[in-house]
């Protein structure tokens, strides 16, 4: 009588933990139906411990795709599929072999967000739209051929860069990108009009000179040089900065009595001061 009963105790034991069956002795086994089945080096009513594992056997599986579950090791958790590892877990990293995929959000709460402050980050207002924001508030939103910065300023540190911003024509009203039309335009020559009035050598119809700049010419990106009088604006000048091996000048605009070079740096392409002393040699300019 004893005995048995200590066999049903057995039974009862792990149908509270959950299990199939159970084995109480070798060779008997006691089944306990319609409960899932747990298996696991130690089982106890408050833990329930199981043999570490990696894709594709995981520890624990589904019923009937034992190659479809949660695999672990003491220092990862990884979710199986198909023998498969999708996603990996560990104390300082999450990894994902397919594609994560995140809600669209809304503006107060971006479907890619922070969880210091969930009202900050990215989310999809509509089809084909991404928009960023910082505390609810918009900061950017990009479409198709679009970046509208809404009412926020484009700031640029770079010195090149600023001075890129300062050659930028300001934006006309209903421009998309927040910049001229035709996104970067330069402004029209600011240099000084009339800087020096070279000695022109004429050659089959094209002009050729050299000039050098003075202290009343530096400090400015373009040079507005007085020409011969022409019937038609000045074409073709092609320009060389003799002194500075990293300067590229070029002509930039023309009339019938004047040309306009303008400084580039062969470095970043950007427009850059003249200096006092530049060497400017010019040929092949036809006005016609």
């Amino acid at each position: 009588m004893t005995t048995r009963l200590l066999i049903l105790a057995l039974a009862l034991l792990p149908a509270l933990a959950g299990a199939q069956s159970v084995s109480p002795f070798p060779g008997v086994t006691v089944p306990v139906f319609g409960l899932p089945s747990v298996t696991g080096s130690n089982i106890t009513p408050a833990t329930m411990g199981v043999d570490g594992s990696t894709c594709p056997a995981p520890s624990i599986y589904v019923n009937g795709t034992p190659t479809t579950g949660i695999a672990m090791t003491a220092s990862a958790i990884r979710q199986c599929i198909s023998a498969t590892a999708i996603t990996t877990a560990t104390s300082t990293s999450f990894a994902s072999s397919v594609p994560v995929l995140a809600p669209d959000g809304t503006s107060g709460a971006p479907g890619l967000a922070f969880s210091s402050q969930p009202s900050t980050g990215w989310y999809m207002p509509g089809a084909g739209i991404v928009r960023a924001v910082i505390a609810g508030a918009t900061q950017w939103t990009n479409s198709a051929g679009v970046f509208d910065l809404a009412s926020n300023a484009l700031q640029f540190t770079d010195v090149s860069l600023s001075r890129l911003a300062a050659d930028v024509v300001a934006p006309a009203s209903g421009d998309a990108y927040g910049l001229a039309s035709k996104a970067w335009i330069r402004t029209a020559p600011s240099g000084p009009v009339a800087c020096t009035s070279p000695t022109v050598t004429w050659s089959n119809g094209s002009a050729a000179f050299q000039i050098d700049v003075g202290t009343s010419c530096t400090g400015v990106t373009t040079l507005v040089v007085t020409m011969p009088p022409v019937n038609n604006a000045y074409t073709g000048c092609e320009a060389m900065n003799a002194t500075t091996a990293t300067a590229k000048p070029e002509m930039t605009a023309s009339t019938t009595t004047s040309v306009t070079f303008t400084n580039f740096s062969r470095v970043t392409g950007l427009a850059v001061d003249w200096v006092a002393g530049d060497d400017i040699r010019v040929g092949g300019c036809t006005g016609g």
